[in-house]
């Protein structure tokens, strides 16, 4: 009697299905969003295959009243000596003495070492030919000797996600600069490969939030206002797990001053004022 191997099935399923997320992976270039959502869906396949193999397995256990079918059948001049060592031990007699009992089990378990049980042992057999598990290794090895590079992204960004994710690049300017005192200063970063909001870090300072400038040449613009600049100070961007170098804000002269002049205008009633205190004219001569 043969029973159905279950783990040549389940590695048969496991190498299915790690094979054909290697080839989607490397055809397709995925992102790190489907990337994390590949990985989701091996992890649940492989699991839904091991819960399967399991379930299956113990369906096909044999129970102890089989078991003991097969025994008897396989080796029937112990068939008498068990079933009635088994009765005594389950259904104790008052009329079988406790010696006789214990010697009945003595020599059953004496006849039932001699027996070559082992034979009994299910022989595990794949449900499909193992031809197909070996299909399925040669393609994926085949695959990786026509394609390496993209073939080894995909099993990297398999098990790390991650790494699908693009290159972030990062170009700030205007970079060391010198100023004069009091000055201001606009720094723009141009971000490539993160969605990322950058911040503008310097030494003792809170760091400064970016304003969006839209998209220059595949690149996502950012600003940075820095006003009344009035000491020399070092800043840096950062974006994501990237940072830019140290950069070097100096200063050259002195302040320039600023200078204003106002002119006061005269309010409607120093106007009404200067009205009233105005001298009248002479009449004409000949008039009224």
């Amino acid at each position: 009697m043969r029973r159905p191997g279950h783990a040549p099935g389940s590695a048969r399923h496991g190498a299915t299905g790690g094979g054909a997320a290697l080839v989607l992976g490397t055809f397709l270039g995925l992102g790190e969003t489907a990337a994390w959502v590949r990985l989701v869906l091996v992890l649940a396949f492989a699991a839904a295959v091991i819960a399967a193999a399991a379930l299956r397995y113990r369906r096909s256990l044999p129970g102890f009243e089989s078991y003991l079918e097969r025994v008897e059948e396989r080796f029937p001049q112990v068939r008498s000596w068990l079933r009635n060592a088994l009765d005594l031990q389950q259904h104790p007699s008052g009329h079988t003495s406790p010696e006789l009992a214990r010697a009945l089990c003595s020599e059953t378990n004496q006849r039932l070492k001699a027996l070559p049980l082992e034979e009994l042992r299910p022989r595990l057999e794949a449900r499909r030919p193992a031809w197909l598990l070996v299909a399925s290794i040669a393609a994926v090895a085949l695959l990786g000797a026509l394609t390496p590079a993209r073939f080894t992204r995909s099993w990297a960004t398999l098990w790390s996600p991650s790494l699908a994710a693009p290159p972030v690049r990062l170009s700030v300017e205007p970079g060391s600069v010198k100023i004069t005192p009091g000055s201001a200063l606009t720094v723009r970063a141009r971000v490539w490969g993160s969605p990322r909001k950058p911040a503008l870090l310097r030494d003792g300072e809170a760091g400064m939030a970016a304003i969006p400038e839209g998209r220059s040449e595949g690149a996502q613009v950012w600003r940075f206002d820095l006003t009344q600049l009035t000491r020399e100070q070092d800043y840096r961007v950062r974006v994501a797990s990237l940072e830019s170098p140290r950069y070097r804000i100096s200063l050259a002269g002195e302040p320039v001053p600023v200078s204003f002049q106002t002119r006061a205008s005269r309010s409607s009633g120093e106007l009404r004022r200067a009205a009233t205190s105005r001298p009248c004219a002479a009449p004409a001569p000949g008039s009224r």
